[in-house]
C-alpha cells in the first residue's frame, strides 16, 4: 500500500508544480485532455459499428469509456508535470527532514541506542550522565571519534525510517548504501571550523541523510522522467485497448445472436 501512495504523492506533488508554475499550461493540457477523451469515447461506438453496424456501446461501456476520458483529462497534463519530478522528489525529502527531526519518539529511541553503543566505546565520561531508563536526556560528545559515531547512526537510522516510509521513493532513489564514516567525519570538521566553539547538534545526522538522498537523485532524474512518460502512455493505450476488446467481443456476440434469430 505505501509504494501506491508513495506513487500518487510523487504524480501529485509534479501536478501541483506544473499548476502553480504555470497555470495557463496545465488549463490547455487539460482541455485537449478532456476533448480527446470525448474524442475517443465517440471512436469507441464507431469501433463496434465496424463489427456490426447496429451495435451500440452498454451503460458498462459507456462508464467505462467516461471513465477512460477523465483519466485522459489528468494523465495528459501529468505527461508535461513529470519534468516537475526532481523538485517534487526534494519536496517530499524536505518535509520528511523536518518531520523527522521534529519526532521525539524517534529521537529517544535513538538516544536510548546511541547512548550504550557510546558508553561502550570508552571515550567519554559518563559518571554525569544516567541512562535513559533513569531520565538521562544527554550524553557526552567530546570525543572526534564519538561525535562521528553518533551522527553516522542518527543518519544511518534516518534512511532506515526514509526506506520504511517511502519505500517506492528509496527503490527510485536507490538509497541501499549507508552513509560512509568519511562522509561523516568530514562534516564534522567543517562544522567546527564554521563554529569553532560550537557543539555539534546531533540531529546533524539527519541533515546528512538529507543531503545524500539529494545527491543520489540528481542522476536518476531524466531517467524517471522517461519512465514515467513512458508507463503514462503504456497505461493509458493499454487501457483503451481492454476497452476496445471488449467492445469488439459484445459487438461479435450480437452478430452471432441476430444470425442465429434469423436461421
Amino acid at each position: 500500500m505505501n509504494y501506491f501512495i508513495n506513487f500518487l504523492t510523487v504524480l501529485a506533488n509534479a501536478t501541483h508544480l506544473l499548476a502553480a508554475n504555470n497555470a495557463r499550461l496545465y488549463l490547455l493540457l487539460s482541455a485537449v485532455g478532456l476533448v480527446s477523451g470525448a474524442a475517443l469515447w465517440f471512436a469507441s461506438n464507431v469501433f463496434g459499428q465496424l463489427f456490426y453496424k447496429p451495435y451500440r456501446l452498454t451503460w458498462g461501456q459507456h462508464c467505462l469509456c467516461g471513465v477512460l476520458a477523465m483519466m485522459m483529462t489528468l494523465c495528459i497534463p501529468l505527461f508535461a508535470a513529470s519534468t516537475y519530478l526532481k523538485p517534487s522528489f526534494e519536496a517530499i525529502i524536505s518535509v520528511w527532514r523536518d518531520q523527522l527531526s521534529n519526532d521525539r519518539t524517534w529521537q529517544y529511541e535513538q538516544f536510548n541506542r546511541q547512548y550504550y553503543a557510546v558508553k561502550k566505546q570508552g571515550h567519554e565520561d559518563f559518571s554525569h550522565s544516567p541512562p535513559p531508563e533513569q531520565g538521562g536526556k544527554s550524553m557526552p560528545l567530546t570525543h572526534p571519534e564519538t561525535i562521528v559515531s553518533t551522527s553516522k547512526m542518527t543518519a544511518e537510522a534516518a534512511l532506515e525510517n526514509f526506506r520504511q516510509n517511502f519505500p517506492l521513493l528509496a527503490i527510485i532513489i536507490n538509497t541501499s548504501a549507508d552513509l560512509s564514516a568519511e562522509a561523516v567525519s568530514k562534516d564534522v570538521q567543517a562544522y567546527f571550523k564554521e563554529h569553532p566553539n560550537g557543539i555539534y547538534p546531533h540531529a546533524q545526522g539527519i541533515q546528512l541523510a538529507a543531503a545524500q538522498l539529494y545527491t543520489q537523485l540528481a542522476p536518476q532524474i531524466i531517467r524517471l522522467i522517461w519512465l514515467t512518460r513512458i508507463g503514462i502512455t503504456g497505461f493509458i493505450v493499454l487501457n483503451y485497448l481492454l476497452c476496445l476488446l471488449w467492445i469488439g467481443l459484445s459487438a461479435l456476440k450480437q452478430i452471432r445472436i441476430h444470425s442465429a434469430h434469423f436461421k
